[in-house]
């Protein structure tokens, strides 16, 4: 095994797309003033994002103005893509039963949900 390379950034400098598109490049400044690239494939930037601290629940919430149900490109899952007024898109890999499951709760307890009351 080669020996672990430590870089302790000072700086961002600017954040691409990998070449094929399924990763980020992180282009850094390091402590003593060299630039260095880190390549991080998308399952790794997931995992760093999860770590990152989210801004209070009421400010992440976010209006829906359309919806779009599709089936995965290999056919064993549903896409849900969401957009919002704004023109932001969020696209989620489902399984029917959990769509099935929304769908249900949303169709039976329209009139009696409270707030700070959880489905699920």
């Amino acid at each position: 095994m080669s020996e672990r390379i430590r870089v302790d950034a000072r700086e961002l400098v600017r954040i691409e797309s990998t070449p094929d598109g399924r990763g980020i490049c992180l282009h850094l400044v390091d402590e003593v003033g060299r630039t260095v690239v880190l390549r991080l494939p998308a399952h790794a930037v997931r995992a760093v994002g999860d770590l990152v601290p989210r801004a209070p629940e009421p400010a992440c919430l976010h209006p829906v103005e359309s919806w779009r149900l599709r089936p995965s490109d290999d056919g064993a899952a549903l896409i849900l893509t969401l957009h919002t007024p704004e023109g932001c898109a969020a696209s989620y890999r489902m399984n029917a039963w959990q769509i099935e499951g929304i769908a249900t709760l949303a169709s039976h307890s329209g009139s009696t949900l409270k707030p700070g009351r959880l489905l699920n």
